[in-house]
């Protein structure tokens, strides 16, 4: 696996609210597993790509608000 692959696994997961990328923890640790790759390799791409941790299973990033 390269970092091009790697890059448009994340790319393509993402979703976009508010003008803001978003991605969630538990998509983000599906991502580490299918790629065969680090949390902390998921956590430095998003963070130097401006994309935003949601939903954090542990509680330390908040989550996203539900549209009715």
């Amino acid at each position: 696996m390269d970092q091009l692959q790697l890059t448009a696994g994340i790319e393509a997961a993402i979703r976009t609210e508010d003008g803001r990328k978003q991605l969630s923890c538990a998509r983000a640790h599906v991502l580490a597993e299918d790629f065969g790759v680090t949390l902390a390799e998921i956590g430095r791409y998003c963070q130097s790509q401006d994309i935003k941790i949601i939903d954090c299973q542990l509680g330390c990033f908040g989550s996203v608000k539900k549209h009715a």
